[in-house]
């Protein structure tokens, strides 16, 4: 808990300097993060946070969130809750789960990649049927696997964007618990 509070004392004055759309510190009942948005787009916490995603993201030229305009979404799960023991055993599980729900998906693994010294595990999904092209990053923290999705609407504006995603993936800092 005393991290937290030397954490959070450090990184306040820092994320002060952006504005409230900018850059946040996102938590919920067992989970804590720091990131900022990309260049030219907007943390938004609200549209989604009934559904447990508080960090969502989406170019400013849009002046509201749609799933027809690109976006990026956190989403974490407990590995204990889920019955997996492995990042590679959830992405294998959330990769059934969404076969099941989409006729037509593919799946091809990137590979890790670091970014701001945080490890992540890069796979593309393509879900030809709803016509979203995604790129997931995974980055597993204890007892917690963390997801960072960029979902567009062509394979072509996901490669343009994949770089908002790895801006918005070296500002990403879990907080201890500890």
């Amino acid at each position: 808990m005393k991290k937290y509070f030397t954490f959070i004392f450090f990184l306040l004055p820092a994320l002060s300097l952006l504005s409230q759309d900018q850059a946040g510190i996102i938590y919920g009942n067992d989970f804590a993060y720091t990131v900022i948005a990309p260049d030219n787009w907007i943390l938004d916490d609200e549209t989604w946070a009934n559904n447990g995603i508080h960090g969502l993201f989406y170019p400013e030229e849009y002046t509201s969130f749609s799933v027809r305009n690109p976006f990026i979404y956190i989403n974490q799960i407990s590995k204990m809750r889920e019955d997996v023991a492995t990042l590679e055993q959830w992405i294998e599980k959330d990769f059934k789960k969404t076969s099941q729900r989409e006729s037509e998906v593919t799946k091809k693994v990137i590979g890790i990649k670091n970014y701001g010294n945080r490890d992540f595990f890069l796979v593309e999904y393509n879900k030809l049927n709803t016509n979203f092209f995604e790129l997931i990053a995974y980055h597993e923290y204890m007892d917690k696997i963390f997801f960072i999705v960029l979902v567009t609407q062509s394979e072509r504006e996901r490669a343009i964007l994949s770089l908002k995603l790895e801006q918005l993936l070296t500002t990403f800092a879990v907080m201890d618990r500890e």
